[in-house]
């Protein structure tokens, strides 16, 4: 006799908790290089060419944000058909793997839209040499659609070592090929076809036969199933995409004529102050996730906690920002750079509400309304746009847009957010 009854089931052993640890040291070192790389090119190009520099690099980041939807999508659909490691994988060659033709399908699909309808864009958008400039972001585009694509097979099968190792690869070889075009003193398009080489990441990984082998894996759906999911998933992550990585192109497209040489500075300061709050947030987004999903219906709770946590972390940081803010990024960008301490402080503020904004999302998504998730966005990113096409200094308006959209959004999801999730679990 065991003491326990015959019709009562067996234990299960335990589930082993993820190794994620890969993940978050990969986005370290990515978000480090990323930053290392925008303070030297800052002090390389000047406040003025560094400002259409960004516009580049924005450009091809609301790209990848906008990407994030396919990688989610593959994600799903190779752990929905019971993708894991040893698990059953295709005889086909890995070059005929579905998830290399969903890239390669979404890929060349998108970067042909790009350059079809580049002369409506490209002018106003990237100046007078925007030609080469549109072809680096239609490459950028595709390169990233196929690294999305793999990125996502290796989370679906649980590769998470996998995953750490190609963010540090994709963050790495992007400093590297950066950094030399600017001791060489490469132009704006050649400096774009390097942000877009750092796509080559899915190519360098196929080296090995762990990232070949989770491409053979089976899918849940057929091809044209998932592009149509994946387009669907991508224009959800698109109005999230446009304020976390394509403030400058939002800044360059509601600007009256060419950005103005302190635009630069602005947009660098922009980059500072969101490194603080955002990096260690969307580290832990998936733990945040996790507890929400947990609480429920109660979701407000832990909500509310959270929040009030990065408003005081938010309040700090303005008055550091405002007080310290011109002397320490005076450090970090060189001589060049000049701000005033009050707008340091306020885009703090904007850097806050923003992360406020991805927190009340992901609530939104615990509920299981995707539908909110998006209209939030789709909000903060319409009130943001809105006020970077007033007539106010650059680094007024961008104060406004990057405080008040978010707000703005975070205002929509915590009213779905109270009406908690649409169907009982």
């Amino acid at each position: 006799m065991t003491g326990r009854s015959e019709t009562e089931p067996p234990t299960r052993a335990p589930e082993r908790r993820p190794r994620t640890w890969p993940i978050a040291a990969g986005a370290l070192v990515s978000a480090v290089l990323t930053w290392a790389i925008q303070a030297l090119a800052f002090r390389s190009l000047g406040p003025a060419s560094y400002a259409g520099f960004m516009v580049v690099w924005g450009a091809v980041f609301f790209q990848v944000g906008v990407l994030f939807g396919l990688q989610q999508e593959v994600t799903r659909s190779v752990a929905s058909a019971g993708g894991a490691p040893g698990g059953s994988r295709s005889t086909v060659p890995v070059w005929r793997s579905p998830v290399l033709l969903l890239g390669l399908l979404l890929g060349a699909g998108g970067a042909a839209v790009l350059i079809a309808f580049s002369g409506l864009y490209g002018a106003r958008v990237f100046g007078d040499d925007w030609v080469p400039i549109v072809m680096a972001v239609a490459v950028a585009w595709l390169l990233y659609a196929l690294f999305n694509a793999v990125n996502g097979a290796l989370a679906g099968a649980r590769h998470w070592g996998w995953l750490g190792v190609s963010m540090t690869v994709e963050g790495t070889l992007r400093f590297v090929v950066l950094l030399v075009l600017l001791v060489a003193g490469a132009g704006l398009a050649g400096l774009s076809f390097g942000l877009a080489a750092a796509g080559l990441t899915w190519l360098l990984l196929m080296v090995w036969s762990g990232p070949r082998d989770t491409l053979r894996l089976p899918l849940d759906r057929r091809l044209r199933a998932l592009a149509r999911s994946s387009c669907q998933a991508m224009v959800a992550t698109a109005a999230a995409a446009i304020l976390l990585s394509g403030y400058p192109v939002l800044l360059s497209v509601t600007a009256h004529g060419p950005l103005p040489p302190e635009a630069g500075a602005v947009i660098a300061t922009v980059v500072a102050t969101r490194a603080p709050l955002l990096l260690p947030l969307n580290a832990f987004q998936t733990v945040i996730l996790t507890r929400f999903v947990a609480a429920g219906r109660h979701v407000l709770r832990p909500l509310g906690a959270i929040l009030a946590l990065v408003a005081s972390v938010t309040v700090v940081g303005f008055v550091v920002g405002a007080l310290l803010g011109p002397w320490a990024l005076t450090i970090l960008y060189g001589a060049d750079y000049t701000i005033e301490g009050w707008l340091v402080g306020a885009l703090v503020i904007g850097a806050g509400t923003l992360a406020m904004l991805s927190v009340t999302g992901v609530a939104a998504l615990a509920l299981e309304r995707h539908a909110l998730f998006a209209v939030g966005w789709v909000v903060a990113a319409a009130v943001a746009t809105v006020l970077l096409a007033t007539d106010m200094p650059v680094g007024t308006r961008t104060a406004w847009a990057l405080a008040a959209g978010p707000v703005a959004g975070a205002l929509v999801h915590m009213i779905g957010v109270r009406q908690g999730p649409r169907t009982a679990r």
